[in-house]
Parts: structure tokens; sequence; C-alpha cells
């Protein structure tokens, strides 16, 4: 295809896939877990895939999203949705957790791009997530202004997360070049900000649900 030919004429490909199918079709895998490298080498290693008895679920969080506003979002938010029932019933003991990232609008946009997800929308998605699974957690990001997550955490929401940094390398204090920051913050409150405004609402904030031994 498109991509072999790229690279029979020099050109380096790199692809990002959890599919042990595409993945073969390489000639070098690098497989990262935590991390981590665990495997660089030949693809038709055996090592260089994930086997069969690695592929079961760990007990933490298990996390499920689609970028919404690519496509009609009623669709992504429902095979989304799909997804994580269906590896709940397989694996009875994981913890689900749904995050709703979405293309914010932007002025015009509806000619450009007429799958605009706008916070009505958005209040949809995560209110049908939490009807169909009523014990999954779900993530709003600080991509979203504050008005947005306060009222979302007293609907549906579960996590919240606060004096966020996207730029790489920002939370390494060794670090001594900051890259620039992936996506623009829109709720840039600190961590005290959120939890007071969490015990305005009435709500319990907890810091930490479970600490790992």
């Amino acid at each position: 295809g498109f991509l072999r030919k790229l690279n029979a004429e020099g050109d380096t490909v790199v692809l990002i896939t959890h599919d042990n199918s595409i993945a073969v079709k390489a000639k070098r895998i690098v497989r990262l877990q935590d991390g981590k490298i665990i495997y660089d080498g030949d693809a038709q290693d055996p090592q260089a895939v994930v086997q069969p008895e690695e592929a079961g679920l760990p007990e933490e969080d298990d996390g499920f999203a689609a970028l919404l506003g690519l496509d009609d979002f009623r669709k992504d938010a429902l095979a989304t949705g799909m997804h994580a029932y269906y590896l709940q019933k397989k694996y009875p003991q994981a913890e689900i957790a749904f995050s709703c990232p979405r293309l914010r609008p932007i002025i015009n946009n509806d000619k450009i791009n007429p799958m605009d997800v706008h916070e009505a929308q958005l209040l949809q998605v995560v209110c049908a997530y939490r009807l169909f699974m009523p014990f999954a957690s779900i993530t709003v990001s600080t991509r979203e202004c504050a008005r947005v997550r306060d009222n979302l955490v007293k609907i549906a929401a579960t996590k919240i997360s606060a004096g966020v940094s996207t730029a790489i390398g920002e939370h390494c204090a060794e670090a001594e070049d900051k890259g620039d920051a992936q996506f623009e913050i829109s709720d840039t409150r600190t961590v005290d900000d959120v939890y007071q405004s969490l015990l305005n609402h009435d709500l319990q904030p907890v810091m930490a649900e479970y600490i790992y031994v």
C-alpha cells in the first residue's frame, strides 16, 4: 500500500497501534509497557507482539475514550460505551473509566467541520455513559472550562484534574528544556481551588481512592 511505497522510497514510517495483526506487517517493532521499551527488534520474532496470556486486563482503571467531533459524536460515544460494556462482561474485576475529549468548536468551523460537539452534546454523552454504566468513573479534563466542569461533577462526572500542565517535561524538575504545550488548558485553577470548589458544591473530594503497595 501507500505506506509500504513510502518506506521503499527511503522514508521512515512510524506507526502506533495496539493491533498485533497490523504491527507484524512492519519490519521492526518497538513494544512499550508502562512507559518503558520491553522489546525492540524483528517484527517476526514471537516476543515482538503481545501474547494471549499477556492480554488480560489489569486491576486498575481501564480507560475508554473517543475524540468527539471527528465524526457523528453519537456513533462514536455508542461504540465506546459498547466496547467498555463487553470488556466488563469478560473481565468483571476491571474498573471501567470513561473520558470525553472533544474538538472544541471555533468560529466558522460549521463550514469546515459540521461535526462540532458543543457543551449540550458533551452533557448528553456524559449522562449517557452514567446511565449505561452506573459504576464506571467519568473524567472531565482541564480542556473544558471551570463552569462546565463544576456542573458536570454535580451531575455525572466522578474525576476531575487540577493544576495540570501539558508541556513535555513540565513536571520534571531536572528537565532544562521544556516542550511546548500539547493542547490548550481552559481550566487553570490550582488543586486547592478545585478542592474548595467541590466543597462549595457539597461534594466530598477524594485525593486518592487506592494506594499501590
